[in-house]
C-alpha cells in the first residue's frame, strides 16, 4: 500500500467504526441483549441488503433482515423494529439534516457557483 491510501483506509476504518459504535449504544440505549460482535454483524447484512434496489433507503429490506437476525439470537419482533427504525432515524434522518444545515450554511453566492 502506497502512502496515498494510508489516509482514506484510516478515514474508511473510521467512519465504520463509528457507524457499529453507534449501532451499539443504539441498541444499549433500546436495552437490548445485544453484544458488539452481534451489532456488527445485523449492521453489516442490513448494509449489504439495503443495496438491492428494492425499496427507498432500504426501507422494509432492512427491516426484514433485522427481524431475521433479531429472530436468530433470541430477541422479539417489537425490538427488532423499534431496532430498525432508530437506526434508520439516527442514520438516515439525522446525516440529512446535518446536510442540510451545512448546505444552508454555504454562502448563496458559493452554491450559484456550484461550491
Amino acid at each position: 500500500l502506497g502512502r496515498t491510501l494510508l489516509p482514506p483506509i484510516f478515514f474508511t476504518a473510521l467512519a465504520h467504526s463509528i457507524f457499529y459504535f453507534a449501532g451499539y449504544c443504539i441498541a444499549i440505549a433500546v436495552r437490548l441483549e445485544l453484544s458488539p460482535v452481534d451489532v456488527v454483524a445485523v449492521l453489516s447484512l442490513t448494509q449489504l441488503v439495503s443495496l438491492i434496489p428494492v425499496s427507498i433507503a432500504g426501507i422494509g429490506t432492512r427491516d426484514a433482515v433485522v427481524l431475521y437476525c433479531f429472530a436468530v439470537i433470541g430477541l422479539s419482533a417489537p425490538a427488532a423494529v423499534a431496532f430498525s427504525a432508530l437506526i434508520f432515524i439516527v442514520y438516515y434522518v439525522g446525516s440529512g439534516l446535518m446536510g442540510a444545515v451545512a448546505f444552508f450554511s454555504i454562502p448563496s453566492s458559493l452554491r450559484r457557483q456550484g461550491i
